[in-house]
């Protein structure tokens, strides 16, 4: 499933990188996550629905079509009449306020959505931009001592025919030197997906590279009083709550009574109660004004009371997301605390052991004192230290940018 799955995300990559330039060219983090949010279509679909809500607010006043009615017959006597009627319905003018207020807390809650979803792309800018980087700080390692193998090998294939080392010793280097080639092949291969996906995020017409200087520990001194009562996402299920009591309220209102308002304009042939013969010209008016009482009710008190379980899963959403995410950024701060330290152990031990080593070796090289197996044995040794060590920096910048994202930085 894996497989497939990266198989998928090279073909997707390679269709989009066909409709790039080839030019390459680096950029920083900085420039990668401005180019995203400017760029990247799923944050300007966020920022339309946000548009599309602001707009919704003007339909709160939702009224009724206006009824025109016209009536032609014996309407008052044997006499044809015609007559002419305005009616137009409304619901409680409450009605319509609460509905405003629901829809403009409805945008509110769309600006906070698009503002998460910017959050979450800054994340994933960042996390593809060091990724990437240490991918590629691990290929000019694995470049270094391939280099290394190579002169190597020569000088083992010398030695040999010398009859000066066995085949073992021999073999052994072989076998090393095509580990590391394979190593190598696979790397690239992961560099080429992390690029795929890069691009995608940044979206941009050209190839871009991530700036290989910015290459380095995020480091941050404080944590005293951190919380992520600021971010977007908790405040958007704060938002959700208010709109769900909003909706009950709403709810609520729809079982006042409607209004009705209607205008008659008709005329009266013959002669009137006052003893005066009227014709087709002479027109009487008159205006009726009624209310809709709620007699089924059944309807709406279901709606009602589908708010107000709607009103706790919004507060029950809040108070999980708020613990979860809580408990995830005490457990990330851990986590980066621990890098911090192993970091520090790489810096202060760990990398110049490798650097005495690998300095030890290429003086007993010199001297030609050093047994083979032992020196392949230290080229490895420092493969490892330098890899581990940019896997440490890696671990450490993964829970850092995790941090900021629970931050809202």
């Amino acid at each position: 499933m894996l497989k497939s799955n990266k198989i998928l995300l090279l073909f997707l990559g390679l269709f989009f990188v066909s409709k790039v330039n080839f030019s390459q060219s680096s950029i920083s983090l900085k420039a990668a996550i401005d180019s995203a949010l400017k760029n990247n279509l799923l944050l300007k679909n966020e920022r339309l629905k946000t548009e599309y809500q602001k707009i919704i607010i003007k339909s709160s006043a939702d009224i009724p079509q206006t009824m025109l009615i016209g009536e032609y017959g014996q309407i008052n006597s044997v006499y044809t009449d015609n007559k002419f009627v305005i009616a137009q319905t409304l619901n409680f003018p409450s009605v319509y306020s609460k509905q405003k207020k629901a829809h403009k807390e409805e945008w509110k809650a769309s600006v906070l959505n698009s503002y998460a979803k910017e959050i979450e792309l800054k994340k994933n800018v960042s996390q593809a931009f060091y990724s990437l980087l240490v991918l590629k700080a691990k290929e000019k390692l694995l470049l270094t001592n391939d280099s290394l193998y190579i002169d190597f090998l020569q000088k083992i294939e010398q030695l040999f025919n010398k009859g000066q080392i066995n085949a073992l010793e021999k073999a052994s280097a072989i076998a090393q030197r095509g580990q590391l080639h394979i190593q190598l092949i696979q790397l690239r291969e992961e560099i080429d997906l992390q690029q795929i996906e890069f691009q995608l995020l940044i979206n941009t017409t050209q190839l871009q590279l991530p700036n290989e200087s910015e290459l380095k520990p995020i480091l941050i001194s404080s944590f005293d009083s951190i919380s992520i009562v600021q971010h977007p996402s908790i405040q958007l299920l704060e938002k959700q709550k208010q709109i769900s009591l909003l909706e009950i309220k709403l709810q609520k209102s729809k079982l006042l009574p409607d209004l009705l308002f209607q205008y008659n304009n008709m005329s009266i042939l013959g002669p009137g109660p006052d003893g005066i013969l009227y014709t087709k010209t002479t027109r009487f008016k008159s205006v009726q004004a009624g209310i809709g009482i709620p007699l089924f009710y059944g309807a709406q008190n279901a709606k009602i009371n589908a708010a107000q379980i709607n009103q706790r899963i919004s507060e029950n959403n809040y108070q999980f997301e708020k613990q979860s995410l809580e408990s995830e950024l005490q457990k990330t701060i851990k986590k980066y605390k621990n890098c911090k330290e192993i970091l520090k152990y790489y810096d202060d031990v760990a990398l110049k052991n490798a650097a005495d080593i690998s300095n030890a070796a290429n003086l007993e090289i010199a001297d030609k004192k050093i047994n083979y197996l032992e020196l392949l044995m230290s080229i490895n040794q420092n493969i490892s230290v330098h890899s581990d060590y940019l896997n440490v920096i890696q671990s450490l910048n993964e829970n850092a940018i995790w941090i900021k994202y629970y931050l809202a930085n």
